[in-house]
C-alpha cells in the first residue's frame, strides 16, 4: 500500500472516532506493507493522469494504481469506476 493510501484510510478512521494509538494498532495486525511515495512514485502516478482523468480517479487512486502496475499485482477496490481505467499491465479486482 502506498504511504498516500494509508494517509487516506488513517483519516476516515479518524474521523470516525478512532484515536491514533488504536488505528496505528488496527493496522499494524494486519502487516500491510507501506511503500513510500517516493518521486518515482510520483511520476507513475502522474503519468496516469490522462487515463483517469474522466473517470474522476484523484491522487489517491493513481497512487494506488502505480503502485499496482509497478508490483505487477491487481489494484483491490470497492470502487467500479477502476475497471473502466485502461492503462498497459493494469490489473483490477473489486472486493465487493
Amino acid at each position: 500500500m502506498s504511504a498516500i493510501n494509508l494517509q487516506e484510510v488513517v483519516k476516515e478512521l479518524l474521523l470516525s472516532g478512532l484515536d491514533e494509538p488504536t488505528i496505528r494498532n488496527l493496522l499494524g495486525e494486519l502487516r500491510i506493507e507501506i511503500r513510500s511515495h517516493d518521486a518515482d512514485a510520483a511520476y507513475a502516478a502522474a503519468g496516469l493522469h490522462a487515463q483517469t482523468r474522466e473517470f474522476g480517479r484523484g491522487l489517491g487512486d493513481r497512487s494506488c494504481l502505480a503502485l499496482a502496475i509497478q508490483l505487477g499485482v491487481p489494484a483491490l477496490t470497492a470502487d467500479r469506476e477502476w475497471k473502466k481505467v485502461k492503462a498497459k499491465n493494469l490489473k483490477v479486482e473489486h472486493i465487493r
